[in-house]
């Protein structure tokens, strides 16, 4: 049995997740990812409640985007 990395399941959820969204929308060849994702190792406590703000409050900003068309 061959144990897959990270990299190949973000990989693959890309690939079948773009298949899918291009079907929805009748179109083919379409990438709607960008092309790399940035992986880090949380090392302690103080890290780990940094990324997390991120997360949670970083949505909350799009208003504010420079891309955000309302």
């Amino acid at each position: 049995m061959k144990i897959h990395g990270l990299f190949e399941f973000i990989k693959s959820f890309k690939s079948f997740s773009s298949r899918k969204i291009n079907e929805l929308n009748n179109i083919s060849g379409v990438s709607n990812w960008h092309s790399r994702f940035h992986d880090i190792i949380i090392r302690d406590k103080k890290m780990y409640h940094t990324i997390k703000n991120y997360i949670i409050n970083n949505p909350k900003k799009w208003k504010e985007d420079r891309y955000f068309n309302d």
